[in-house]
């Protein structure tokens, strides 16, 4: 049986003898605008490999400036479990589809934890502004 990173070890190979055997190709973490073709295979790979479990920096800016009161308004309580929320449908995801992830388990629990936490904080100072604002995420029935 294979595990998880003797798995990605062996990934890494094949990507790294792909590339250097084929040169016409660009390495898949060159940031230029010529696009290649990578067989079927390579392209399930490489989609993920770019998968990271962080969000991007466009997702989070775009729900800091959604809501924020400014653009660098991150310590808000809105935007804080605005990202949680977006971290943990992220991680909920990466979950369904890799169920023995453990390391993933135990951050989606920590995640739930922290945004439980905010949003009981954020219930004691604003009740009529959480109601609004859990409605608007969706988060409870």
């Amino acid at each position: 049986m294979i595990h998880a990173f003797n798995f990605y070890i062996i990934i890494k190979s094949v990507l790294r003898t792909y590339c250097d055997l084929f040169p016409e190709t660009r390495r898949p973490t060159c940031k230029t605008s010529a696009q290649t073709d990578f067989p079927a295979w390579l392209e399930i790979i490489l989609f993920f490999r770019g998968s990271n479990m962080a969000l991007s920096k466009e997702a989070t800016s775009a729900t800091v400036k959604k809501y924020g009161a400014k653009e660098t308004d991150t310590g808000n309580v809105k935007v804080q479990i605005a990202i949680m929320t977006q971290r943990v449908q992220q991680l909920t995801e990466h979950n369904k589809l890799f169920p023995k992830d453990a390391n993933a388990k135990r951050a989606l629990l920590k995640v739930v934890g922290q945004r439980r936490k905010m949003l009981r904080y954020f219930e004691r100072t604003d009740l009529e502004g959480y109601r609004a604002f859990i409605k608007e995420l969706g988060l409870r029935k």
